[in-house]
Formats: structure tokens, sequence, C-alpha cells
């Protein structure tokens, strides 16, 4: 019942520059996501970039 779930398993680990596309991908958007927010609470508490 899991062989499926297994055989895609290991075939996306197989696929480092995949996994590193989807990593990348996550990381912009994280960025993107987060520099309001962290640029809002520099200016609150005085820092500056």
């Amino acid at each position: 019942k899991l062989s499926p779930i297994t055989t895609e398993m290991k075939k996306l680990i197989a696929d480092t520059k995949y996994l590193d596309s989807i990593i990348e991908s996550g990381k912009e958007k994280a960025i993107a996501a987060a520099e309001p927010v962290l640029s809002k609470v520099y200016e609150i508490v005085g820092f500056q970039r």
C-alpha cells in the first residue's frame, strides 16, 4: 500500500536540483513576506538598515 509513496519519495530525494529549487523558492517567498515586517520592527525599535 505504501509502495507508491515510498517510490515517489525516493525519486524526489534523488533529485537534488529539484529539491534545491524548491528550497530557493521558499527562501525567496519567506524573505518577501518577512521584509515589510522586519522593516517596521526596525523602524519602531530605532535600528537603521
